[in-house]
């Protein structure tokens, strides 16, 4: 006589076999999380300051110009480059120039920020007088040297988009 019991059938899961899972998955979703928020942050940009507002005003104060990253949320592999590379390589620059620093994170060229900047791509980088009015530009990424010699001492200046460009 046969049984009723199919013999290719498994035996119900362990309850242990389960939290092993669920501990497995918490570890990967944690390793994510992690992995994303570093790519967020970026420790020179913390020295920067974060709001364009209050760091005009304390320019018009202090009589001094500013140095404007405009980048995405998160940060472009282009704006992360250029804080690896461009601006720790032009401290000196930035310190004696007496510069101050803002990084802006924009949702899109539609923020009201982009658009008062006429923020077409990102990342792009302004130079600001102390009053807040444009002195230079550049879209993309800025090297070392062309950052110091041309974008920081005007020499060669590239002016922002017309309003008739903006799509």
């Amino acid at each position: 006589m046969m049984s009723d019991q199919n013999p290719t059938q498994q035996p119900p899961a362990k309850p242990q076999d389960h939290r092993a899972k669920l501990i497995f998955l918490a570890l990967v979703l944690g390793a994510i999380f992690l992995v994303y928020m570093l790519q967020r942050s970026d420790p020179m940009l913390k020295s920067w300051n974060q709001n364009l507002d209050a760091t005009l005003a304390q320019a018009g104060k202090e009589n001094r110009s500013l140095v404007v990253l405009f980048d995405s949320i998160p940060p472009s592999e282009i704006g992360r480059d250029m804080v690896r590379n461009t601006f720790p390589k032009n401290t000196k620059a930035l310190t004696e120039g007496n510069f101050l620093t803002v990084h802006v994170g924009l949702r899109g060229t539609n923020d009201p920020v982009a658009r008062k900047y006429r923020i077409q791509d990102v990342p792009t980088t302004l130079l600001l007088y102390p009053d807040g009015a444009e002195k230079n530009r550049r879209v993309g990424k800025i090297g070392e040297l062309p950052f110091r010699n041309g974008f920081l001492d005007c020499t060669e200046v590239v002016s922002p988009p017309s309003d008739s460009s903006r799509p």
